[in-house]
């Protein structure tokens, strides 16, 4: 069944040199970039805080700055301005990667844990201080085209619905949505990595063994497999929950509300079996639930060029290079427990909480492996629309880059690049493809990225 909906006319709520669509730590560097440069930008985010899965989703760590074998730091630039920031509010700790007694070398990647709530604050701050225009609570709905060019976004928020004018335009949403209703040709992984729903409470870390009790319950709960838990920043008191797998796509409303319910059962499930298996005289207390889920996979666009496992596992260095990382190959599996890791140097950890890893070597131990890999820019141009980039999770990479890539210390250096790009595109009046590499490259240097 379908309805007609009643054309109208439509209230124009900005104009702006440049719309950055979804205001996760992805948008938010773009935003920043952007306007640091000079451009008129609008932010649109449809929740009420900016920093998406770090501070929504309650994701509290970002991976290392440094290469593999932390002796060269590869990443720099907004995160690292944000994680000095959240320093000095004494809301960062950073893990020491050469401590002894670590079981995974995982430990050793998660170089920074953060308060995720202050993170908000940050964002709030730095957005102001480069005077980008925030919208929150704003849903994006359509794009609006004219004669054949991308000129706008219809917007539904408190206000109505309006829209939103702009000459250039960053897609940010992780789930390239506004590429996908431009007809952008995407795919979808059948096999996604799981979603997870974040959780702090009290009384864990007086359970003994909390997580062998957890392994014996499963499946009387009906839980699939468990993630992990952290310390949280500055309150060892409180435990920072990420256990949670949550298989449903999130690409639908239906899928999205089901995931979302699904995630705070899992929690509440595993509450249960501590406070009824555990031999603790303290009862776990839940604070808080991430507003929204974690979401790891979701749409994925086909753009300029799809970033390879080859390219990550090779560490294949590019002209048009706008980001870098160490961070491994990383699979959330969606047909068994666990997650496989596969690092640069050649070396496979499969990971189950609460057994013995798994080592083994997708290629013959040496020391000729690559320490870094690299991130086109190429992998944020669609092929049609000249004033449009797509970043973060959206952007282009096979199923095993993309598994490596999708961390938010490597995606934020995406929204930094479209971030540039788009201001560059505008100053030196030329289309997304037309613009000069050597002059993106400089630029991101100038702004404190690091360009190798």
């Amino acid at each position: 069944m379908t309805i007609v909906e009643q054309e109208q006319q439509l209230t124009v709520l900005e104009t702006a040199d440049i719309c950055v669509l979804g205001g996760g730590t992805t948008g938010v560097m773009a935003a920043i970039r952007a306007a640091r440069m000079g451009a008129r930008v609008v932010l649109v985010e449809q929740q009420g805080n900016f920093g998406g899965n770090a501070t929504s989703g309650m994701v509290c760590a970002w991976h290392t700055m440094m290469d593999f074998d932390f002796k060269e730091q590869i990443i720099s630039g907004l995160s690292e301005e944000f994680l000095e920031r959240l320093k000095k509010r004494n809301a960062l700790r950073v893990v020491d990667p050469d401590r002894p007694g670590h079981p995974s070398r995982m430990a050793k990647i998660s170089t920074y844990i953060f308060n995720t709530q202050e993170l908000k604050i940050e964002c709030d701050e730095m957005l102001q201080e480069a005077g980008v225009i925030p919208y929150l609570h704003t849903a994006f709905c359509k794009p609006y085209v004219a004669e054949g060019r991308l000129q706008g976004v219809i917007v539904e928020s408190k206000s109505g619905r309006q829209v939103i004018l702009a000459e250039f335009f960053i897609d940010a949403t992780g789930d390239g949505d506004l590429a996908y209703r431009l007809g952008v040709p995407c795919w979808e992984n059948q096999g996604r990595q799981p979603s997870t729903t974040a959780a702090l409470v009290t009384g864990y870390t007086y359970v003994a063994n909390p997580k062998k009790i957890l392994l014996d319950h499963l499946q009387e709960y009906n839980l699939p497999s468990l993630g992990w838990d952290t310390n949280y920043v500055n309150a060892p008191e409180v435990r920072h929950l990420l256990k949670t797998n949550v298989f449903e796509s999130c690409l639908t409303a239906q899928g999205m509300t089901r995931g979302e319910m699904e995630g705070r059962r899992q929690v509440r499930a595993m509450m249960d079996i501590l406070n009824r298996h555990g031999d603790s005289d303290r009862e776990l207390v839940l604070l808080s639930l991430s507003s929204s889920i974690g979401i790891r996979e979701g749409r994925h666009m086909k753009l300029g060029y799809t970033l390879t496992g080859d390219d990550v596992c090779n560490g294949r260095r590019f002209e048009d290079a706008i980001g870098n990382g160490s961070y491994p190959i990383d699979i959330h599996h969606a047909d068994k427990p666990g997650c496989t890791f596969w690092y640069l140097n050649g070396m496979t950890e499969y990971e189950l909480d609460g057994y013995p890893h798994e080592i083994s070597w997708w290629k013959p131990q040496s020391e000729d492996y690559p320490r870094y890999y690299q991130i086109p820019y190429r992998s944020l141009l669609p092929d049609k629309w000249e004033n449009l980039l797509v970043c973060g999770r959206a952007m282009d990479a096979d199923t095993r880059a993309y598994g490596a890539v999708r961390v938010m210390i490597n995606l934020n250096q995406t929204g930094e690049a479209a971030g540039v790009a788009a201001a560059l595109c505008l100053r030196e009046r030329v289309g997304n493809r037309e613009l000069d590499i050597k002059l993106l490259r400089s630029e991101l240097a100038r702004g404190g990225s690091i360009v190798l």
